[in-house]
């Protein structure tokens, strides 16, 4: 079969072996074919661009930055207190519990009379206390001896129950051997009946017994670890008022500053000390909107946008995944661990810093409110969404 842009030469044949000879004509392709080509190369290439073209994939946080210290601001709310003896220096190392300075009362008839105050605020509730226990032992008391009381009832009830139940085994064998009419019999099972239904309603009184003697059991309880509680707050302000008021240290740290001196008056709300306690090192704390969250894996990398931090000049700042939350987290939960929260529910995401420049310091609790790149993915699936296809 002979192809149709093919026409064969009959010139050729007769110059074979002429130099230059062509035994065939080809025509060339038509315009039509030539685009088609063309789209397809195109086609071809806008695929391939689509493919390779990578785009980040990014998420919205807030939250703060936990640098490589954590600052403490000690700060007096007691009021007409004065310094008797600062136990510390700035730039000394102290430890968890150790007393930092001493505060005194200014006015110490003042404090006489506190102390007499609490002295017998402490002494009314010894008593109350006492009053309590007494109440608790004779209530106790009176459950014990209706208890005995209803055992002895009891004790005589089941021992009718027996005699009954005897007479009534000799009815039946009585009336089996034709010695008694049955009529008796049926008047004995009556009188057991009325028997076992005097047994059940006396033994019930032990379960009413029981009932109220968990009761005075939960009132005295709940009395005395009230009194406690308050004799237990009303010393310990009394301690205080009596020796002083000492500030301790929250934590192993380090003294920063000291703005007080032996002798100064200080008023509620002032600023005494402050301290600072290292970090090993700066993390991020994240909260990821659920509706925002895609899936974060422990140990990837990610960029994050802080406030402050020169990110024009540095780029992004890099983190390491340390943890995420399993679940979301409602925002009215951890309102007070960042800025910005509403109500809604988020995804908590712990980070290490990665390479802080040298010249820049990050201080705790600056603020992280922008897109986190978490991955890169191809234009072509982006735009066709093939994963949230399958």
């Amino acid at each position: 079969m002979q192809d149709e842009n093919v026409t064969f030469r009959q010139d050729s044949i007769d110059n074979v072996f002429s130099q230059g000879a062509k035994p065939f004509f080809v025509k060339s392709p038509s315009n039509l074919s030539k685009y088609t080509v063309t789209f397809l190369c195109l086609l071809l290439f806008i695929f391939a661009s689509l493919y390779f073209i990578k785009l980040p994939i990014h998420i919205k946080a807030i939250g703060e930055v936990l640098a490589g210290k954590d600052y403490h601001q000690i700060v007096i709310n007691e009021d007409n207190q004065v310094v008797t003896n600062v136990a510390i220096l700035e730039g000394e190392q102290v430890i968890q519990g150790q007393v930092l300075l001493q505060l005194d009362s200014r006015d110490k008839v003042l404090t006489r009379t506190e102390l007499l105050v609490l002295n017998l605020q402490i002494q009314e509730l010894q008593e109350q206390l006492n009053k309590v226990a007494n109440h608790y032992r004779e209530s106790a008391g009176n459950i014990s001896k209706q208890r005995a009381e209803h055992n002895r009832v009891v004790k005589q009830l089941e021992n009718e129950l027996i005699a009954e139940n005897a007479i009534l085994a000799r009815y039946k064998e009585n009336v089996a051997n034709g010695l008694t009419a049955a009529t008796l019999e049926d008047t004995q099972k009556r009188f057991v009946s009325q028997a076992q239904g005097r047994l059940i309603k006396e033994k019930s009184v032990f379960t009413a017994l029981d009932l109220a003697q968990l009761e005075i059991n939960d009132n005295y309880k709940r009395q005395k670890d009230t009194a406690l509680a308050e004799i237990a707050r009303l010393t310990v302000k009394k301690d205080q008022i009596s020796k002083g008021l000492q500030v301790l240290s929250p934590c192993n740290c380090v003294v920063d500053n000291v703005f007080i001196e032996n002798g100064i008056p200080v008023v509620p709300g002032q600023s005494i000390l402050t301290l600072s306690q290292a970090r090993d090192s700066s993390t991020l704390m994240l909260y990821v909107p659920a509706s925002q969250y895609r899936k974060i894996d422990e140990g990837s990398n990610i960029k994050v946008n802080v406030a402050s931090y020169p990110s024009n000049k540095y780029g992004a700042l890099k983190a390491t995944v340390i943890k995420v939350s399993a679940s979301p987290v409602p925002g009215n939960m951890i309102r007070k661990k960042g800025q910005g929260l509403h109500d809604a529910t988020y995804f908590i995401v712990k980070a290490t810093i990665d390479n802080v420049p040298d010249n820049v310091t990050l201080v705790t609790g600056m603020a992280v409110d922008s897109d986190i790149v978490i991955d890169e993915t191809s234009l072509f699936d982006l735009l066709f969404d093939l994963d949230n296809k399958n």
